[in-house]
């Protein structure tokens, strides 16, 4: 999304390496790996993945999804 993606260059211009775990693989995933993320696809509900995913991760930030219709 917007936040993640601006996240990830921002991160990727400070030279850390990056880790973006995405839900699918598609063209916005595709863009941060041509950015220099590590991307990784998993489904955040399979525990399994998850920790392979987040294996050697040493920090994370949370982007998630935000509808502002459920704000009424």
């Amino acid at each position: 999304g917007k936040t993640g993606s601006a996240l990830v260059a921002e991160c990727l211009q400070r030279g850390w390496q990056v880790r973006a775990l995405v839900r699918r693989a598609d063209a916005r995933a595709q863009n941060l790996a041509i950015q220099g993320a590590d991307v990784v696809v998993a489904d955040f509900l399979d525990q399994a993945a998850m920790r392979r995913a987040m294996k050697g991760v040493g920090r994370a930030y949370w982007c998630a999804p935000f509808d502002p219709r459920t704000l009424d």
